[in-house]
C-alpha cells in the first residue's frame, strides 16, 4: 500500500503564519526556523481543506504524523506536542519499516487501524535541489493536502485493491501507475486517455454550462469505448482499479488546488494553482485531476459521496452528474 500511495512531487510555494508548538525528546534535535514553522503549520493544512473546503462532517481518522529532517525525526499524535529522536540516517515509522531520511512524502496505514503521514521537511528537500517557482512551502503543503485525503480511503479502498492486484498477477508493489505502466506502449490507449483528459480540462475551462457538459460527455464516451476495448477478458479488473486510481489521485489532486487556490491557504488565482497542480506525465494523476475539476462544477457534493462509507468513483458520480444527453 505505501508504493501506491507515495506522493509523486506536484508543483506550488508560500507559508502563512505558523502556530507555538512544543517538542519534547531528544536535546540534541533542533530545528532549523523554517522546518519548524512548516512543522507546526502542516497538522492545520489538511483540517483546512477536509472542514474548511470540503465541508467533512465526519471526524477525520486518527493520524500520526512522522515528520523529518536529516538528523531527527518528529512524531505527533495529538494537540501540538511532538516528540523527538535522532535517527541517524534511518527514520523508524510506526508500521516496524525503516525509511531512508530523504526526501518523500506518503500517507500509509497505520499498524493499529489508523493511519501515519510520513514526510521529509523542508531543509531535506532544499539539499535534494527540489524547489518551485511559486516556493517550496506550497509546494510541500500541496503534497500534504493531496497524501491526507488518502487517510480517508484506507478503509474503503485498501482491501479491495489488494485483491483486484492478485485477480491481476501483481503483488503489494502496485501503484497508481499500474494501467499506465501496462499500456504506455499502445498509442491507440495512450491517445484516448490524452483526449479524455483534455476534453475533461476544456469542460472545467468552458465557461457555458451546456457545451461544458457536451465536452465532458465525450470524454466518458471516449473512456467507455476504451474500456469496451481493451479492459476485457483477464484485464476487466483493470476497469475498477482505474476507476480507483481515479478516484483516490483525482481528490488528492484536488485537494492540492482547493489548498492552493483557498485564503487560508496558499492564497493563488486558480490558474497559478492548476499549473502547480499538473502532473502531465502521470495519468491517473493528471485525468483524475480533470476529472474531479468537472464533478466539483456539476456535482459540488461530491466528498461526502468519495469519503462516505459508501464512496463512490469519480466517474460514476461525474455520469450521474451529467445525466443523459
Amino acid at each position: 500500500m505505501r508504493a501506491l500511495l507515495t506522493a509523486a512531487v506536484l508543483a506550488a510555494g508560500a507559508c502563512a503564519t505558523s502556530q507555538q508548538i512544543t517538542i519534547s525528546g531528544d536535546p540534541a534535535c533542533v530545528l532549523d526556523d523554517g522546518d519548524k514553522a512548516w512543522l507546526a503549520r502542516a497538522p492545520d493544512v489538511w483540517r483546512t481543506v477536509s472542514h474548511d473546503i470540503f465541508e467533512l462532517a465526519s471526524p477525520d481518522p486518527h493520524v500520526t504524523y512522522v515528520l523529518f529532517d536529516a538528523q531527527c525525526a518528529f512524531t505527533r499524535e495529538d494537540a501540538r506536542t511532538w516528540s523527538s529522536v535522532a535517527h541517524g540516517g534511518q527514520v523508524a515509522l510506526p508500521d516496524g519499516q525503516i525509511l531512508p531520511a530523504q526526501v518523500t512524502s506518503f500517507a500509509a496505514p497505520a499498524p493499529d487501524g489508523s493511519a501515519m503521514m510520513v514526510m521529509a521537511l523542508p531543509t531535506v528537500w532544499r539539499a535534494d535541489d527540489v524547489s518551485s517557482e511559486m516556493g517550496l512551502d506550497r509546494l510541500m503543503f500541496a503534497v500534504l493536502s493531496h497524501e491526507m485525503t488518502h487517510t480517508r480511503q484506507f478503509t474503503a479502498y485498501g482491501a479491495r485493491i489488494e485483491a483486484l492486484a492478485k485477480s491481476v498477477g501483481v503483488g503489494d508493489d502496485m501503484t497508481d501507475d499500474f494501467i499506465q505502466d501496462v499500456f504506455a506502449t499502445n498509442a491507440e490507449f495512450v491517445a484516448s486517455v490524452e483526449r479524455e483528459r483534455d476534453l475533461l480540462f476544456a469542460a472545467a475551462a468552458e465557461i457555458d454550462d451546456a457545451k461544458a457538459r457536451t465536452l465532458a460527455r465525450e470524454a466518458l464516451s471516449l473512456v467507455n469505448a476504451r474500456r469496451n476495448k481493451w479492459l476485457t477478458g483477464d484485464k476487466t479488473p483493470m476497469a475498477e482499479l482505474e476507476d480507483i486510481f481515479l478516484t483516490m489521485e483525482g481528490a488528492g489532486q484536488f485537494a492540492g488546488l482547493s489548498w492552493l487556490s483557498s485564503g487560508p491557504g496558499g492564497g493563488l488565482d486558480g490558474a497559478s494553482a492548476l499549473s502547480g497542480m499538473r502532473r502531465g506525465k502521470r495519468w491517473s494523476q493528471d485525468e483524475g485531476l480533470a476529472l474531479f475539476m468537472v464533478l466539483d462544477r456539476f456535482s459540488p457534493e461530491w466528498p461526502a459521496q468519495v469519503f462516505g462509507a459508501q464512496p463512490k468513483s469519480g466517474l460514476s458520480l461525474l455520469a450521474a452528474a451529467l445525466g443523459s444527453s
